[in-house]
């Protein structure tokens, strides 16, 4: 019988008792309320005021803009990634790919988590397409960071 024949046997029984996630769910579905909350609420919501402030300062020549390509990806990526980072924790305690120090591991993922936030909402800061100058004019943002923001970190 060939390896993935076995695995799709493997899939179709259910996990085994050596499979199961166990009592480990005790501290894992906290943690994933918490990443649910602090990071994907806190991106849904900065994503929908962001999506309605560039439908007020609307121009169709955004869809010719490789910054706001940049800016989308981005607003995709922020929301996302911290679920796929966070649903990847389990398998971390699984017979079939056991990690060394799955705790520690957690921990570290729970932390790139945090940074990948930051740099990603570095990255929608800089690429946020339509620009309003100190004067109150419109400009179209092409090539992301480029002219730097005048604005405050965070401000758009």
């Amino acid at each position: 019988m060939t390896e993935a024949a076995s695995d799709s046997q493997e899939l179709a029984a259910g996990p085994s008792k050596d499979q199961s996630f166990g009592w480990n769910w005790v501290w894992f579905v906290p943690l994933l309320l918490w990443v649910l909350k602090a990071f994907v609420w806190r991106n849904l919501t900065s994503t929908y005021s962001l999506i309605k402030l560039a439908h007020h300062r609307w121009t169709c020549a955004v869809f010719l803009s490789p910054s706001a390509a940049v800016c989308a990806a981005a607003f995709g990526a922020w929301i996302i990634l911290p679920l796929n980072l966070a649903f990847s924790i389990p398998v971390l305690f699984s017979d079939k790919r056991p990690a060394k120090h799955p705790y520690w591991t957690s921990i570290g993922i729970v932390a790139l988590i945090w940074i990948s936030c930051l740099v990603l909402e570095a990255i929608i800061w800089g690429s946020f397409p339509l620009e309003v100058d100190k004067h109150g004019f419109g400009h179209l943002r092409l090539i992301p960071f480029l002219p730097w923001p005048q604005r405050p970190y965070g401000e758009f």
